[in-house]
């Protein structure tokens, strides 16, 4: 796997309000630091590709990005993220380089609360799809932290936000394990496609590698399906308050077009399964709240310790087939291979059961903060 270093083309610190008042004023030279620096990755690339005595001994389809500062902005710059063009917030995207499969940005520069990097709101990520892994210090003013997770909540694949406990805008030599130990990992799993790396990135929370690290934002996304697997998807209704996934194409694309069934969008989280056919894993039945009796929500559970058997004999709930087949979770866990797909109840709040099913720790977190009961694994997904 070719390592691509991020060139020091321009010493730049937006560190306060005359910084970027300074940046402004002198907008277009502001503007063409930063696009020149993936031009210069992508040249630099084509150079090293070129030469015979380098590109015979490397994967051309493995390459992956670590870049620090600016240089993090550069590895989203050229992945098609588009810049911030003009001071009323337009963007314009730069380039994009298919052969970046995957990317690390450590302290990355994602703009200023006033002035963001990718245009208004952070919209220019919205169409950013290579996986991608950000590390930045809590005490980090030249690029606040607090920005860098506005700015990645706009990407919608594979996603990991690693906070460092009063790092500031450097190389913090005591979190150096922290640093390698997540980017490695991460860059196996969405470079090389280990699998097991795969699962080990999805699965971290925190590395003991010498400083103090907490995982803010998270989300594996499934890979491509091949053979027997398929897809589960979630959608939330904001009117009902309520969770769905759906695995089934069509369903998906009814939910998408909102014209039967309206107010359905999707949450941005997925996991993979396989069909109801697939000679492997145990089925997964599906309930609906048996109407004007049951809730108006859907219910998903296996054969295993008889919870389908037990519901299919609850009146409230009436079985509507098996929905998809996925491996078992035993003891509340996964084996090492897999990802555990984890079960959350509403506790009946505004007077209807739901539930979710969530392989992301932090959206598990986050959604027991709001009061909703964590029921454990109860699938386990490919990677």
């Amino acid at each position: 796997m070719p390592a691509i270093c991020r060139c020091s083309l321009a010493n730049v610190q937006l560190s306060n309000f005359s910084d970027v008042f300074y940046a402004i004023t002198h907008f277009r030279d502001y503007t063409a630091m930063q696009a020149v620096r993936p031009v210069e990755l992508e040249a630099a690339l084509n150079a090293v590709l070129a030469r015979p005595e380098y590109s015979a001994h490397l994967n051309t389809d493995a390459i992956g990005g670590f870049g620090a500062s600016l240089g993090g902005e550069s590895m989203l710059l050229m992945a098609g993220a588009q810049l911030t063009d003009s001071v009323g917030m337009s963007s314009k995207q730069v380039m994009y380089d298919a052969r970046l499969k995957a990317a690390v940005g450590y302290v990355p520069y994602f703009g200023q609360i006033i002035y963001p990097a990718f245009g208004r709101d952070h919209n220019g990520l919205n169409n950013v799809t290579i996986p991608f892994l950000g590390i930045g210090g809590t005490s980090d003013t030249t690029a606040p932290l607090s920005v860098t997770i506005q700015g990645m909540q706009h990407l919608t694949k594979t996603r990991q936000l690693v906070a460092l406990q009063g790092v500031g805008h450097m190389f913090d030599v005591a979190s150096s394990g922290d640093i390698f130990t997540w980017s490695v990992i991460f860059l196996n799993a969405n470079v090389v496609g280990d699998p097991l790396a795969c699962v080990a990135s999805a699965r971290m929370q925190q590395v003991a590698g010498g400083g103090d690290d907490v995982l803010l934002i998270d989300y594996t996304a499934p890979t491509p399906p091949v053979n027997d697997e398929q897809i589960v998807i979630e959608y939330y209704n904001g009117a009902l308050g309520h969770y769905f996934m759906t695995d089934d194409p069509a369903e998906a694309a009814m939910l998408d077009a909102g014209v039967i069934v309206p107010g359905w969008a999707r949450t941005g989280f997925e996991f993979k399964a396989y069909q109801v056919n697939a000679p492997v894993g145990v089925s997964v039945c599906r309930f609906f709240g048996t109407p004007g009796i049951g809730p108006n929500s859907h219910f998903y559970t296996t054969f295993i310790d008889g919870e389908c058997q037990k519901v299919m004999a609850n009146p409230d709930w009436t079985f509507e087939g098996i929905a998809f087949a996925a491996d078992a979770a035993a003891a509340g866990d996964c084996a090492a291979d897999r990802i555990p797909v984890v079960r959350l109840y509403n506790n009946g709040m505004g007077g209807q059961a739901n539930h979710r099913y969530l392989t992301s720790p932090i959206e598990v977190a986050s959604t027991a903060s709001r009061g909703w009961i964590v029921e454990g694994a109860v699938f386990c997904a490919r990677p």
